[in-house]
């Protein structure tokens, strides 16, 4: 038996409809475009700035270790449990990505005083940028670092020429800062035919999106 369940959002950019990222920029809000600009000025007058992009290479191990380093003692990791580089079998199913050429691993970071403060990891497939996993230092959090390095970001896509930033699932505030277009994931499930499947079809495709309606319903009745 198949099912299939709407999912997670997924924010996305479609880079190709601006003819670049100047008039990209001047498409988004005017808070954003007021902020990104008062943090950049304040973290250039703070030390020396620096962003760089990097396709990755199982040979390329220093940027890795430097991006899983500050993920480490970010205070993300303190808060979720599993990270996205960070742990035995990730940094071994990362590792096994770069080792295979069917799609790029691109590294965006943003340096001051030559010290990583955030970062942005992707992957490059289709000429499309599937934006993965970030994390920042939290001594420099009062200048948005994940912001700026994720401005930097688009603009290098603009520049390289990708047709789409994917954001994949999670529609977060930084994601949504910069995507006005979403998809809605959706979740694929092959089960057996056996009781206890049919007990769970019945509990989570059935009885799971009619709870999630009528709670939807009421909560919409009182805010009236």
């Amino acid at each position: 038996m198949a099912f299939v369940e709407e999912g997670s959002e997924c924010p996305y950019v479609p880079l190709g409809q601006w003819v670049g990222w100047d008039e990209y920029f001047k498409s988004l809000s005017k808070s954003t475009r007021k902020k990104v600009k008062h943090n950049t000025n304040r973290l250039n007058k703070s030390g020396d700035i620096r962003y760089e992009h990097k396709l990755l290479t199982e040979d390329d191990t220093f940027s890795f270790a430097e991006a899983k380093e500050l993920e480490r003692i970010s205070k993300k990791a303190q808060k979720i449990d599993i990270l996205g580089l960070v742990g035995t079998k990730n940094s071994i199913f990362q590792n096994e990505l770069q080792s295979k050429c069917t799609f790029q691993i691109l590294l965006s970071m943003l340096k001051k005083d030559n010290e990583l403060v955030s970062y942005n990891y992707g992957y490059i497939y289709g000429n499309v940028y599937y934006f993965y996993n970030t994390a920042f230092s939290d001594k420099e959090k009062n200048n948005s670092p994940g912001m700026l390095i994720f401005k930097d970001l688009v603009s290098y896509l603009f520049r390289e020429n990708i047709c789409e930033l994917d954001c994949l699932r999670g529609a977060t505030v930084n994601k949504n800062r910069w995507a006005n277009y979403s998809r809605i994931q959706q979740n694929l499930y092959y089960l057996r035919n056996s009781p206890s499947n049919f007990l769970y079809i019945l509990l989570v495709f059935k009885l799971r999106p009619f709870i999630k309606n009528v709670a939807f319903y009421l909560f919409r009745k009182k805010q009236l």
